[in-house]
């Protein structure tokens, strides 16, 4: 499979988060050239599917997938909404060892959100679509277009999420944006 039939297929399902989720990222993961959750059987333990987390107001439950040191992924199903799924996967965050980065994605869409502590939060938006161009994502902070933001393409932050989580950190400390 090549990204623009990665593209299509995706495009064109009506999966559900239960039936397309795993499969998405397995598939992700192969276009990228990493390992999935399920290749090391001795992963379970950092990486995984339905990754078991307290809830920061108790209870348990599960991160779609998580990666340690790495994110925390929580899939939707189809034009859902990503900012229930981010409160879902917010939830989840410190149980997760506090990664860097939470991910949210319908299947067609994608946020990356950043998780430094004592660094402005940036957003990386993309769509299925993003996939297929070289133009750079949309970042945006709370209040609007982040100071000199990475201009990364789709594809670079997916991978960035696996071999270089730095390369998506913001650039500006909190400390600074109160300063001004």
């Amino acid at each position: 499979m090549n990204w623009s039939e990665f593209v299509r297929r995706w495009q064109g399902s009506s999966a559900g988060e239960r039936q397309g989720s795993q499969t998405h990222f397995n598939e992700l993961c192969a276009l990228l050239g990493e390992d999935g959750p399920n290749t090391d059987p001795g992963s379970q333990d950092y990486y995984a599917f339905e990754f078991g987390a307290a809830k920061s107001g108790g209870g348990e439950g599960f991160a779609d997938v998580a990666l340690s040191g790495h994110f925390g992924w929580e899939y939707k199903g189809k034009h859902k909404d990503l900012a229930k799924a981010y409160k879902q996967i917010l939830d989840y965050h410190e149980a997760l060892g506090q990664p860097p980065l939470l991910v949210v994605c319908d299947m067609e869409r994608f946020e990356v959100h950043t998780k430094w502590a004592e660094m402005e939060s940036w957003v990386y938006r993309f769509s299925l679509a993003d996939l297929l161009t070289d133009e750079p994502v949309t970042v945006t902070t709370q209040t609007g277009t982040p100071k000199e933001p990475h201009r990364l393409t789709a594809r670079q932050v997916l991978k960035a999420l696996f071999d270089d989580v730095e390369r998506l950190k913001p650039n500006r400390p909190r400390d600074d944006i109160t300063r001004e």
